[in-house]
């Protein structure tokens, strides 16, 4: 009897399935790890349940499940990214490992930001710890997938942008931006101060000139110097500013520009002793960095990407005659050589200012067994010429097109950057644009 009464003001545990170690624990184990897109898509059901569960579980319990979540998730998230790197397995052409990848990280970043949103000021030394772990993992996962956004050769919406200021402003409130946590296990300590660091100076590598595998390097290069400054005062090295009040990145800093309480200044420069120092160690296998040996990179990528960054990070890197301007147009694209080839040609006759006349032009479809002439009249046929019944035989140029028939003053196809001679007969109008058209194809 007194049993009944006494479990009755015991505490309950929660049912909620992220509420508590054991239920957490048989929520993993139902979640297969084979497949990696399957364990960060099973995962991220989880984690889009996470904001509107802290109410329910509590704060802490929250933030427990968002790195229980995150952690078995980390190595399925790793093997994406080692497979859309790998140059063998070409998985780079496929969409669904980038977006894999990029949702993954924007529910992180998003679970994380709920959590710290709603924390108060942390007073034990291991709530500041467990605070400061969240915001790093968070900050880990912004710059994430700033980095996927380069490998798409995109730049950083200003929403991006400012998801990470208003972050950084909730840690300056709690006081937790420069403690040092380990994010995960088996890796190096850090601050939530330097994961942002990272994201930023990801602005200043030249992506336009880099491929995928050129900023993974530059990613790990600058996870491990300790160059990274981010001052409230410019000096004499100080190349960039950012406003962190703004959602807008880096902009080069330049003589006479007004200063404000939320303007902050970096600082390539500083980082070229750094990067001397790791071009000289990258060519001794022995004295290589550990992180190094498993870029999934070729030994000319890495070489190329160093001087890349040499170049740029230099006291007076290449300038733009003009500055990049953001516009948004429609664009038509062709598959394949063939098309291409053809676009060429119709846009280098389009530039030299002459119009198209349909009325009685003809076209040939030119391949590798035979030559077709139609002709717009829908009163004449299709004549068609086996190649075995030529004589001689076409060159080897002859093999797949499509090409407007100039044969009234030449007859003479065009087949890309070659012309060869044809049959008689073939041919019976001439377009008027010929003798123009026969330079674009």
């Amino acid at each position: 009897m007194f049993s009944k009464l006494i479990s009755r003001f015991q505490d309950k545990k929660p049912d909620h399935p992220l509420g508590s170690d054991e239920n957490l624990d048989a929520l993993l184990d139902g979640i297969p790890q084979f497949d990696p897109a399957r364990l960060l898509l099973d995962v991220d059901h989880w984690l889009d349940q996470v904001e509107t569960c802290v109410s329910e579980i509590g704060a802490v319990a929250a933030a427990h499940a968002m790195f229980r979540l995150d952690q078995h998730s980390r190595a399925g998230a790793d093997e994406l990214l080692a497979r859309y790197l790998s140059v063998g397995k070409r998985e780079y052409l496929r969409d669904s490992i980038w977006s894999a990848l990029e949702a993954h990280a924007a529910r992180l970043f998003q679970g994380y930001q709920a959590i710290l949103s709603i924390a108060s000021e942390p007073k034990a030394e291991k709530d500041k710890v467990r605070t400061a772990g969240s915001a790093a993992r968070a900050l880990r996962a912004w710059a994430l997938r700033k980095k996927l956004q380069h490998f798409r050769y995109r730049r950083p919406s200003a929403e991006l942008w400012l998801e990470a200021h208003n972050l950084l402003q909730v840690l300056w409130r709690l006081g937790v931006q420069s403690t040092s946590v380990v994010p995960y296990r088996d890796e190096a300590a850090t601050t939530p101060l330097q994961e942002y660091l990272i994201g930023l100076y990801l602005e200043f590598v030249p992506f336009g000139n880099m491929v995928p595998q050129q900023l993974e390097l530059s990613e790990r290069f600058l996870r491990s110097c300790d160059g990274l400054e981010l001052t409230p005062q410019p000096h004499l090295s100080s190349t960039d500013r950012i406003d962190l009040a703004a959602g807008s990145g880096p902009q080069r800093l330049k003589e006479g520009d007004a200063g404000s309480i939320s303007m902050r200044y970096c600082s390539v420069l500083k980082l070229r002793g750094a990067l001397m120092k790791f071009a000289a160690q990258a060519r001794k296998p022995e004295q290589a960095p550990a992180w190094l040996t498993s870029m999934p990179a070729t030994r000319e990528q890495i070489t190329g990407g160093m001087l890349t960054l040499m170049t740029y990070w230099a006291p007076k890197p290449p300038k733009r005659n003009n500055d990049r301007f953001g516009e948004k147009v429609e664009l038509r694209v062709v598959f394949g050589f063939g098309l291409a080839r053809r676009m060429i040609a119709a846009s280098h006759f389009a530039r030299s200012g002459l119009a198209f006349k349909y009325e009685g032009w003809m076209w040939t479809a030119c391949t590798l067994n035979s030559v077709s002439v139609v002709s717009s009249n829908p009163w004449r046929q299709t004549r068609t010429r086996r190649r075995r019944s030529w004589s001689p035989k076409p060159p080897a140029p002859w093999k797949s097109c499509v090409r407007w028939s100039c044969a009234a003053t030449r007859r003479r196809w065009s087949t890309g950057c070659r012309w060869i001679a044809a049959p008689r007969g073939l041919a019976r109008r001439c377009p008027p644009c010929c003798r123009d058209i026969r330079s674009g194809c």
